[in-house]
C-alpha cells in the first residue's frame, strides 16, 4: 500500500524536478513552480501510480488502501489533506504539531483527527 508519505515524496518531487537544471532531458524546461494546476497534478499521480478521482477542478482524492487524502490545488499552494476518526488525546494532537514541521493536525468540531500537509 502506497500511504501518505509517498503521496508527499512523489507529488513534491515531481514538482521540484520541473525546477531543476535536468529538466530539460525530460522534456519540462527548468523552472521555478509558483502555481500547480490539474494538468500538471494529474500526470503526476498517474505516474506514480495512484488510484485517484477528480471530485471537482482543483480537488483530487488519492486512495491510499484503506484511507483517502484530498489534494486541494488552491493556486500557489497544494494541500494534502487527510481525516480520520480516531479519537486522540489532545496531548497526542500536541506533540505532532510539535515533532512534525510541515504539517499540521488537528480536531475537528466532532473530535476526529485532520492532518494536512502544505507542498
Amino acid at each position: 500500500m502506497r500511504g501518505f508519505g509517498f503521496l508527499f515524496i512523489a507529488v513534491f518531487s515531481a514538482l521540484g524536478l520541473m525546477g531543476c537544471s535536468a529538466a530539460p532531458h525530460w522534456g519540462i524546461g527548468p523552472r521555478i513552480v509558483f502555481e500547480v494546476d490539474d494538468a500538471q497534478l494529474l500526470p503526476i499521480l498517474e505516474a506514480a501510480g495512484f488510484d485517484y478521482e477528480q471530485i471537482e477542478p482543483g480537488a483530487v482524492r488519492v486512495h491510499l488502501g484503506d484511507y483517502s487524502a484530498l489534494l486541494l490545488v488552491l493556486g500557489d499552494n497544494l494541500l494534502i489533506h487527510a481525516g480520520f476518526s480516531k479519537k486522540p488525546s489532545l496531548r497526542w494532537v500536541n506533540e505532532w504539531n510539535r515533532s512534525s514541521r510541515f504539517s499540521r493536525c488537528y480536531l475537528d468540531g466532532e473530535g476526529d483527527v485532520n492532518l494536512e500537509w502544505d507542498l
